[in-house]
């Protein structure tokens, strides 16, 4: 009976007195938008005057019909109206060359030895390089430009 007593007087209470200090959940009041914001428009370059040439080397991967290659590209850009790339794949072997500007492109496949060549559209550039881009994306890419 005394344990019963014991307990009752000095653990229960030391048990409610920890809880006591536990903060109950708030629910969050909704943030209402404030009326003074300005909205600015960041600007989005169109036509860039700061890029004349660019060379840039990159890395290509390209997964057809389950089959996963790599290759290794170099792409040269004169300013607006001229396009030049070099695919090699291992061991630094060219497999591909693709010349273009705004009216033409060129492109050399080295691995079938053909060439295609044409007007610069998404189609045919598509039928040489699988990107179905035309001359003026990929120049909108390249140069960090919108359409």
């Amino acid at each position: 009976m005394k344990i019963q007593k014991y307990f009752l007087f000095s653990i229960i209470p030391a048990f409610m007195a920890s809880c006591a200090g536990t903060q109950t959940q708030q629910q969050a009041k909704p943030q209402t938008p404030a009326t003074n914001v300005e909205m600015k428009e960041l600007p989005m370059p169109k036509h860039r005057t700061d890029i004349y040439s660019l060379d840039m080397a990159t890395q290509l991967t390209a997964s057809i019909s389950g089959s996963t290659n790599s290759a290794n590209a170099n792409i040269i850009i004169g300013g607006r109206d001229s396009l030049s790339m070099t695919v090699r794949g291992p061991l630094g072997i060219v497999i591909g060359k693709l010349y273009s500007n705004p009216q033409y492109f060129l492109f050399y496949n080295a691995l079938g030895n053909e060439v295609l060549e044409g007007a610069p559209r998404a189609e045919s550039i598509a039928k040489a390089t699988q990107m179905a881009l035309s001359y003026n994306d990929i120049m909108y890419l390249m140069r960090g430009e919108i359409p």
